[in-house]
C-alpha cells in the first residue's frame, strides 16, 4: 500500500502511534495521550506530517479516563508504569533514551508513563559513579553509585507475557 502524508495535528492517535512504531522504532504505549504521543513523534522526526498507509484502519481504542484511580486497571501485562524524575542538572528535563537490543524508546520525564518491562529493567540497571570530595580538600577515590535516571515506579504487572513473545 501507498503511503500519505498526514499533518501531525490531523493524525489521529492510533496513526501516530502506529507511525512512532513502524518508522521511528518507538514503543509508545496505550497510555501516552495524543499530545504526549506528538512530543515524542517531534522529539525524534523533524517534519510537520506523519506517513499513514492509504486505506488503513487504525483500531480505536476506547477513551481511558483522565485520572486512573487503580493504577493496574489499564496497565498491560509485561509493562511497569512509572515516572522517571526531572533533576536539576542539564538536559535533566528532557526525555531519556534507553536502548534494548539495538531499539532505542525515548522515556519522558515527570508524567506517568507505561514502558516494556525489559526498557524498565535496563533503567534500572543505568547507574553513574559520583566522586564525593573530601574534608581535606581531596576527591574520595572509590566512587558512589546512583542511579543514572532516577524514578519511581507506580505498578508493575506480574505476568511478563511480553518478555515471553519478545
Amino acid at each position: 500500500m501507498a503511503n500519505k502524508q498526514v499533518p501531525i495535528s490531523n493524525a489521529k492517535a492510533d496513526e501516530l502511534r502506529a507511525f512512532a512504531s513502524k518508522h521511528l522504532g518507538l514503543e509508545v504505549p496505550d497510555s501516552m495521550v495524543k499530545a504526549e504521543v506528538i512530543s515524542l513523534i517531534k522529539s525524534a522526526w523533524p517534519k510537520d506530517h506523519i506517513l499513514v498507509e492509504d486505506g488503513e484502519n487504525p483500531h480505536q481504542s476506547a477513551p481511558r479516563p483522565d485520572v486512573v484511580m487503580d493504577p493496574f486497571s489499564t496497565l498491560k501485562p509485561g509493562y511497569v508504569r512509572l515516572i522517571v524524575q526531572i533533576v536539576d542538572e542539564p538536559g535533566g528535563d528532557e526525555h531519556v533514551p534507553v536502548g534494548v537490543n539495538g531499539k532505542v524508546m525515548l522515556i519522558p520525564r515527570g508524567k506517568e508513563v507505561d514502558v516494556p518491562h525489559r526498557y524498565f529493567e535496563a533503567l534500572s540497571h543505568a547507574i553513574r559513579h559520583v566522586y564525593d570530595a573530601l574534608r581535606d580538600g581531596g576527591i574520595n577515590p572509590v566512587p558512589r553509585k546512583v542511579s543514572a535516571y532516577p524514578h519511581q515506579v507506580i505498578a508493575i504487572k506480574p505476568e511478563l507475557q511480553e518478555e515471553a513473545a519478545a
